[in-house]
């Protein structure tokens, strides 16, 4: 258990960091609503997103023991995170995924943060830190 302070700059594209869940199988998440984590720091300028990486939105070359996203486009479904403190994201809250727009909940790879510029072509720097990540 630990702290993880993040420092990232981006320009246009995402840029962020996943809590891989390691093994050979998904991770079935069913029995909770979602996930909460602790976030402070600074975004600067940054939008920040949350997501959970799952079986169906991720790629075999991702993952070869538990992707199993074949279309052209595979990521997970996310939502903004627009404050500090103590988070929580219910399954229910992310959306946008592809191929799946909602979580599979009994196939979890990870959770993810991601922050990106606000603008095109614009850079944005955050320095943020995520602490007692856990399900609820």
């Amino acid at each position: 258990k630990g702290a993880l302070s993040v420092t990232a700059t981006s320009k246009g594209s995402y840029t962020g960091v996943v809590l891989y869940l390691n093994g050979p199988a998904c991770v079935d998440g069913s029995a909770y609503t979602g996930v909460e984590f602790d976030l402070s720091g600074s975004l600067g300028t940054c939008n920040l997103t949350f997501g959970f990486a799952f079986a169906d939105d991720l790629t075999a070359a991702s993952d070869s023991n538990r992707g199993i996203c074949a279309a052209t486009n595979c990521y997970p479904p996310t939502v903004a995170v627009t404050e500090t403190g103590t988070i929580k994201e219910p399954y229910t809250a992310v959306t946008g995924g592809s191929p799946l727009m909602s979580v599979d909940q009994q196939k979890l790879t990870g959770v993810q943060w991601q922050i990106q510029s606000p603008a095109t072509g614009t850079t944005c720097t955050a320095t943020f830190t995520l602490d007692n990540v856990s399900f609820y």
